[in-house]
């Protein structure tokens, strides 16, 4: 009979999740949901869609957006010159710390954890689903890391809550009270990946024949 406190995983019994590692999971998908919504709201707003006469105009021309769908509005508001000087320096400040730790909760959603390391780390693994080594990622995760995410995020998200409900004299008063988003340094940083061994490619050689000279 298995024990209740243990589960099989791939392969191995190991124990269940420490609970300030799933304590950590919780409170970073949280956030990342909150993001989410308020990235919405702010491509709503920039279309001029945010009213509550327009609302289901917004969500019958746009509907709900993903992060990477909405990151990628904010772009083309920006390529457009619908949002310029210190606020689309912000918004791209913000967007590659968004992109980032988006690729961490992909991994984390979609692939699941395939080893667990002293300490309570997770090593999450994509090598079952990539076709050949050069696409290999492997990262370790512990509730440290997730912290970090969580308080980057929460960062993030005051930032978008006072784009998407204030006034621009209401904005320049929380950078007044708040450092500008553009001059904090970010608490979460990805792991530099080791470059994966190559292997090398089979070289396929052509042997020439050379024609016999004829009896004539």
């Amino acid at each position: 009979m298995v024990e209740p406190n243990r589960e099989l995983r791939h392969g191995h019994a190991e124990m269940f999740e420490p609970p300030e590692y799933l304590l950590a999971l919780g409170n970073f998908i949280v956030r990342f949901s909150d993001l989410e919504g308020l990235l919405n709201a702010f491509v709503w707003k920039m279309a001029a869609l945010h009213r509550a006469r327009k609302r289901q105009v917004a969500r019958a021309l746009i509907g709900p957006l993903r992060i990477d769908a909405a990151l990628e509005k904010i772009s083309r508001f920006i390529a457009a010159g619908l949002i310029r000087g210190e606020m689309a320096d912000d918004l791209e400040y913000m967007s590659k710390q968004i992109r980032l730790i988006g690729s961490v909760r992909n991994d984390i959603v979609h692939l699941g954890y395939a080893n667990v390391l002293k300490g309570g780390r997770f090593v999450f693994d994509n090598k079952m689903y990539i076709h050949y080594e050069g696409k290999r990622k492997r990262q370790v995760i512990s509730a440290k890391t997730l912290n970090d995410m969580t308080t980057d995020l929460l960062r993030i998200c005051r930032e978008f809550h006072a784009l998407c409900f204030h006034s621009a004299d209401d904005i320049r008063m929380f950078w007044l009270m708040y450092d500008r988003v553009q001059g904090c340094a970010w608490r979460y940083k990805p792991p530099t990946q080791s470059p994966p061994g190559r292997s090398p490619r089979p070289v396929h050689r052509i042997r020439l024949v050379r024609p016999k000279p004829s009896a004539e």
